[in-house]
């Protein structure tokens, strides 16, 4: 915690002017201590580049003017990524599984999903948080090519360090995808037993993001204990959103308890902590529950760092409100050759051990096994949505896409539903839809298992497309912004728009966004109105409120169609229409 300051000027850059932990390559290697150079990285540039220094501190008095209006978010933000593989080794050059274990550990991580949470002690637990912020592979590279959101460079630097050459081609590593659009991740060998290193936000635009060594990325493959959890990477995209280490970096130094993390609800701490330590830790007489040594921005094995706190939230929040504002408009996530759905295919799961509540105890198997009997590649869209008792609908899945190659197949079980959906109940079922661009092969195999274990049924369905022959499909655009009007008796603005579905086909009921851009460097303010169903050709006025009046001095606003990306759409780039008018 350590007493959050507003800060002016200059005086942002004494606030970080104080002695950093001493880097010592050989030490940290040998007693495997987490290392993080992101404070190095920080140090330098402010003393070599004065542009960084009004910048940090601009971005704190944003950061601050931000939590004072303590605004909720709500909604999710999906930051695209991409993963550029810098090896020199072919140990180095760690499969797609250890990459994707790694995104998956983050959205865990930040959506609270971590199954590890509930090892936080009982007094602590009400500060864990659901930051609401996942992560993505980018489909989509900066030249609008189809990608996979992962980059490969074959190098002949045998270790970098945290100088910053891994993110130029030129010195052996690989360049910066544009960083308003992309959270650039680089994967390498650090050298001296450093596990990573991130920007802060505010710094040059072509060394942005954050980079990993290759023991310490992912859960799996070449990850090594204690750091094979994917919590460095968790800890320095904490920095790259906006957090300091929690003890406020005043370690080593005359006044341990006197620096600030800046945020509110982190209890003070003297210097960082190692290892897994034994609860509690006290120090800078925070008594009787000590050191929240189990936050992500300490420095604890990968197995004891497991939350991050509603303050650390805010501050990743306003982040996103302002530094980091750009990125909630990428189009990193919208895929060139998004599926044009003709057939859909709805597919029942009954999946886990039941306690006969719902149905007759024992354990339950489903395998949805998807083939592609053409000599064509096809992409899919598949959704998952759980079934609740009691006629409750339950939660419903991001859209996951696939690729399927001339007559291959794969197979969703278990486990895949299980990870799919992000659920950590024991037994579940609901449905899988699947959309293809041609018809597919859809099998599913339901098994049983008595209290003994042995199969006591086993069905198969051959699944039916139940959208066969749909035609074209819809694409939402906005067709017109009127002028603002100012509601005197309610005390704020009514923007109304027009949305039309210039497409082929129907447009189920969808959301819609307004954003006031006036300024990048203000907390963002949006609004949100439902768009009804609409058949082709068909238009709907919606309207939006500010709780303000929009000409500040002048009005620069944009409203963005199916903003969730709910629909299949022909074109996914006309959703946007912006409104400037001189105030």
């Amino acid at each position: 915690m350590k007493r959050p300051t507003l800060i002016l000027g200059m005086a942002f850059f004494s606030l970080f002017a104080i002695p950093l932990l001493a880097y010592s390559p050989g030490i940290y290697a040998q007693e495997k201590k987490r290392i993080c150079a992101t404070m190095e990285v920080h140090e330098k540039l402010l003393k070599t580049i004065p542009a960084y220094r009004d910048s940090r501190a601009a971005i704190e008095n944003l950061t601050r003017s931000y939590l004072l209006r303590e605004v909720l978010r709500a909604e999710i933000v999906k930051i695209p990524v991409v993963v550029h593989v810098v090896y020199n080794t072919p140990e180095q050059n760690i499969s797609d599984d250890q990459i994707k274990s790694q995104i998956r550990v983050l959205n865990e991580d930040y959506r609270k999903l971590n199954a590890d949470v509930s090892t936080v002690p009982s007094v602590f637990q009400p500060l864990a948080t659901d930051s609401k912020i996942e992560f993505a592979f980018a489909c989509k590279d900066p030249e609008g090519k189809l990608t996979s959101g992962i980059t490969r460079t074959k190098t002949d630097v045998a270790s970098f360090t945290y100088d910053d050459a891994v993110k130029f081609t030129a010195k052996g590593g690989r360049d910066a995808w544009p960083r308003d659009k992309y959270l650039n991740i680089w994967v390498c060998n650090l050298g001296g037993g450093l596990l990573g290193y991130a920007q802060f936000p505010g710094g040059p635009a072509d060394t942005d993001g954050v980079v990993i060594t290759y023991t310490a990325f992912g859960d799996t493959g070449t990850a090594v204990p204690p750091f094979n959890k994917g919590r460095t990477a968790t800890h320095e995209v904490g920095h790259w959103l906006n957090l300091f280490h929690i003890w406020g970096d005043d370690c080593p130094g005359g006044d341990q308890c006197g620096g600030s993390d800046s945020v509110g609800d982190t209890p003070n701490q003297e210097c960082s902590n190692y290892g897994c330590p034994a609860f509690p830790h006290i120090s800078c007489s925070n008594g009787p529950n000590g050191d929240l040594f189990m936050n992500y921005m300490d420095y604890t094995d990968d197995a004891c760092m497991v939350m991050f706190t509603n303050g650390q939230s805010a501050r990743m929040d306003a982040a996103l409100a302002g530094p980091r504002l750009a990125i909630q408009s990428s189009d990193g996530l919208i895929c060139p050759d998004d599926v044009k759905a003709k057939f859909r295919y709805e597919i029942k799961f009954i999946c886990g051990k039941s306690d006969g509540k719902v149905v007759a105890p024992g354990l339950y198997w489903t395998a949805i096994n998807v083939g592609n009997p053409t000599d064509k590649n096809v992409i899919l869209k598949k959704r998952f949505s759980i079934a609740l008792p009691g006629e409750k609908p339950g939660p419903v899945s991001d859209l996951f896409k696939a690729k399927l190659g001339p007559y291959q197949a794969f197979e969703i079980d278990n486990r895949d539903i299980f990870e799919h959906t992000r659920t950590n109940a024991d037994f579940i079922k609901g449905f899988v839809v699947i959309e293809s661009e041609v018809e597919l092969e859809v099998i599913a195999v339901y098994t049983a298992a008595g209290k003994n274990e042995q199969v006591e049924t086993l069905d198969v369905e051959h699944v039916l497309p139940r959208c066969l022959g749909m035609k074209g499909c819809p694409d939402l655009v906005v067709e017109k912004i009127e002028r603002p009007e100012w509601d005197a008796q309610n005390k704020r603005s009514v923007i109304r728009a027009t949305i039309k579905n210039i497409g082929d086909a129907p447009a189920g009921s969808t959301v819609a966004r307004l954003t006031d851009t006036s300024s990048a460097w203000e907390p963002i303010t949006t609004a949100d109105a439902p768009t009804p169903a609409l058949g082709p050709g068909d238009t709907a006025t919606v309207t939006f409120f500010l709780p303000y009046w929009v000409y500040n001095p002048d009005a620069d606003l944009e409203v963005k169609a199916d903003y969730k990306n709910e629909l299949s759409e022909c074109s996914e780039d006309n959703n946007v229409k912006e409104f400037h008018e001189l105030g």
